[in-house]
């Protein structure tokens, strides 16, 4: 009998071993998408030198807002673009490395705006030009 339970814990032991998750690793790319960003870092963004747009960003994990952890669920390197300037305009841009053909094919743009705060006015947009 104490056979029996010694290997039966070692089983449970091995098969919670397999179940542990492992860690998040943000995803560098998207099989199929043309241009994907991560938001691991800034570098190929350049914020606009048009006086209209002076807001802050800054890179911020999801679960933080203003430096203080607020979302506990929240995977710890997935990061996104804060805009820590109330109620300004806030303007960043990127070149992509090859030209967007289009013709004869579709177009579909996605992307993920997490309002920590009510939003006060303006909106959340973003342009394609």
């Amino acid at each position: 009998a104490m056979t029996t339970r010694l290997l039966l814990l070692v089983a449970l032991s091995a098969l919670a071993s397999a179940d542990e998750e492992k860690p998040y690793e943000v995803p560098t790319s998207i099989d199929g998408a043309f241009f994907f960003e991560p938001f691991i870092n800034t570098e190929r963004w350049v914020r606009t030198e048009d006086e209209n747009y002076q807001g802050e960003l800054q890179l911020q994990s999801y679960g933080v807002f203003r430096g203080k952890a607020e979302l506990p669920d929240a995977l710890p390197a997935d990061q996104g673009l804060e805009l820590s300037s109330a109620a300004r305009k806030h303007g960043i841009s990127t070149v992509f490395a090859e030209p967007l053909r289009t013709k004869g094919v579709g177009l579909v743009v996605q992307f993920e705006l997490l309002l920590k705060q009510p939003l006060q006015c303006g909106g959340a947009y973003l342009k394609l030009l």
